[in-house]
């Protein structure tokens, strides 16, 4: 879950971002950016140590970069790992007009 005093504006001005890791997930995540489409769902950047969610493609080995979709209500849609057998890192995260995102690292 993405928390923010105001969310609508986060990605802009640079306010403060949390992010609530699952209590089941053994390791660590590192959220780096964000990014939000129209319709108010964010799309978080940045790299993990361990698997979690339901990934389109599997966590890898050590840390690796992810991809994730969170609904305006803060839910996971959907999420995904990038990366190969060294450390990966997602530095910064877009989104098109047309929902496809692009992630940088």
């Amino acid at each position: 879950m993405i928390v923010s005093r105001d969310h609508e504006h986060a990605a802009e001005a640079g306010h403060a971002i949390g992010v609530a890791v699952p209590q089941h997930v053994a390791g660590a995540i590192e959220a780096r950016a964000l990014a939000v489409d129209g319709s108010g769902n964010v799309y978080v950047t940045g790299q993990s140590d361990a698997t979690w969610g339901a990934p389109v493609r599997a966590y890898n080995f050590g840390n690796d970069a992810f991809a994730a979709k969170l609904a305006s209500d803060g839910s996971l849609t959907w999420n995904t790992f990038l990366g190969g057998a060294s450390s990966d890192k997602g530095y910064s995260i877009s989104v098109d007009a047309g929902g496809n995102v692009y992630v940088a690292g």
